[in-house]
């Protein structure tokens, strides 16, 4: 309910950046509503087939990952996009 949210935020971020979405096997309309994001969103989607668990599309995610640094915002809102900023700012 709350990814378009979460990959909108993360892209209007002010920073260069490479904003994976990684699907793990999703059956409830998940992986359209990531394609959907990716025509319209500078993102790269990744699908699992099958459901293989959140270490296994961690994984996934960040070999992948082309930066110097990789941060992973899960869809639920637990963290704020926004707070990205405070935690690299040190790096």
């Amino acid at each position: 309910a709350t990814l378009s949210e979460i990959v909108e935020r993360v892209c209007r971020l002010p920073i260069s950046k490479q904003v994976i979405v990684v699907d793990d096997g999703s059956l409830d309309g998940t992986q359209q509503l990531i394609r959907d994001l990716a025509d319209r969103l500078p993102i790269e989607p990744i699908f699992h087939s099958i459901n293989q668990g959140k270490g296994a599309a961690i994984q996934t995610g960040f070999a992948a990952a082309r930066g110097e640094i990789v941060i992973v915002q899960d869809a639920d809102l637990e963290y704020e996009p926004e707070q990205i900023m405070q935690v690299i700012a040190p790096i």
